[in-house]
């Protein structure tokens, strides 16, 4: 099995902390250290085994913001413009958009 090397340049380690920020900075560079590797073995593991990565996908935004409406029924000058943005935003685009398709550009053009 051959091995593989992933240089970590962004974490910054002190050979010899001079004051707490030093040591801090240490203690937060190993600790995103253990997370990269855990990250990296279980990838590893993933492709070993042939396991299909069961994420959950990222909830449509329009059936997030509908649920979003239902709780404002009580408040009918709120629920009315809450139900008012839903029907242009589902003018706009459609249920498959998800949070993560959300950036400026979408912000811009919704707007």
């Amino acid at each position: 099995m051959s091995r593989k090397f992933e240089k970590l340049d962004n974490l910054q380690i002190y050979n010899n902390p001079k004051n707490r920020i030093e040591i801090q900075q240490n203690k937060e560079s190993l600790i995103l250290a253990e997370k990269i590797k855990k990250i990296r073995e279980v990838e590893a593991l993933t492709r070993k085994f042939n396991i299909e990565e069961k994420s959950n996908p990222s909830p449509s935004f329009l059936e997030y913001f509908k649920r979003l409406i239902k709780e404002r029924l009580e408040s009918k000058g709120n629920y009315d413009n809450w139900d008012a943005t839903y029907k242009h935003l589902a003018r706009y685009c459609t249920s498959k958009v998800q949070f993560s398709d959300i950036d400026i550009d979408f912000i811009k053009g919704f707007k």
